[in-house]
């Protein structure tokens, strides 16, 4: 009777799964980061700890801690398990399951951005394989202070004025203001207001698109170039996060030991910067 009710209960998972794998529309994504099929290493993958949504794949499926800093290493892999007790199935109490599968299906789509996020916020002191933060004066994309009208401006010509390694122009067209909600109100008077407080015209509005992230934490705020065919950080993909592994023998070590049964995901991939000159940061106190 137990194994029938499992085999019932993956069905309605595995069923659920497939119903609830659309991938989430991420407004960082296509600006902020793409997404970059790799194989073996890539050169200034960030490993960043406390990420929410997955958790590193260690040993018996344990959440591990990463450090943050910045190397050439494979895109390490995640994982969200779902565990359902024993007595849950044998009583059919299993009716919050659905829901459960269908969350971790979100949080796991939403994975690649909380990375990205989590490496903006790293891309101030966080040394790249040049020994150099990934926003640096020497690079030309860094702005001191806090958001305003003038630091907007300081950035738009920092961009404009980037230049290749050989010194010849870009000419990367800024496209989009990308803050987190402590700069909402300040990013929408620069951009969104048609006229100064002294009735003049607002030079800057609608300059650019105004993205308005609650993930990205504090007073950071970063203009970007969308429209160049590369993004300045990306998520290198060595394994997508794939379909519903069951694990429900009921012979298996872990049902025997702590009457639990699991369904669980994974994937390969990592955060990593990728052109610092399409992207010009700041970050105010």
């Amino acid at each position: 009777m137990l194994l029938e009710k499992l085999k019932g209960l993956n069905v309605v998972i595995q069923t659920v799964f497939k119903t609830s794998n659309k991938e989430q529309a991420d407004p960082l994504k296509g600006v902020l980061y793409d997404v970059t099929p790799v194989k073996g290493e890539v050169a200034n993958i960030v490993a960043i700890s406390s990420v929410p949504g997955m958790s590193e794949f260690k040993s018996e499926r344990k959440h591990g801690v990463a450090d943050n800093t910045v190397a050439t290493i494979a895109p390490r892999t995640w994982e969200s398990t779902l565990d359902v007790k024993r007595s849950k199935v044998e009583d059919d109490a299993t009716g919050q399951v659905p829901a459960q599968v269908k969350r971790m299906v979100i949080k796991s789509h939403k994975h690649y951005g909380a990375l990205i996020v989590a490496a903006l916020n790293l891309g101030f002191t966080a040394e790249l394989s040049d020994g150099k933060a990934f926003f640096h004066a020497d690079r030309g994309n860094l702005v001191t202070g806090a958001l305003s009208a003038t630091k907007f401006g300081e950035a738009y010509d920092k961009l404009l004025a980037m230049e290749d390694g050989n010194k010849e122009p870009l000419n990367p067209t800024p496209t989009h203001l990308i803050v987190g909600v402590a700069n909402r109100a300040t990013a929408e008077g620069i951009l969104n207001k048609e006229h100064l407080s002294g009735g003049e015209a607002n030079p800057n509005y609608k300059r650019v698109e105004l993205i308005v992230d609650a993930r990205i934490k504090g007073k950071t705020w970063a203009l970007v170039a969308a429209n160049e065919g590369v993004a300045p950080l990306t998520i290198a993909e060595r394994i997508k996060v794939g379909g519903v592994v069951a694990k429900t023998d009921l012979n298996s070590d872990k049902a025997f030991e702590t009457d639990v049964f699991s369904w669980g995901i994974r994937g390969r991939y990592d955060a990593s910067y990728q052109d610092p000159q399409f992207i010009v940061a700041g970050k105010g106190v």
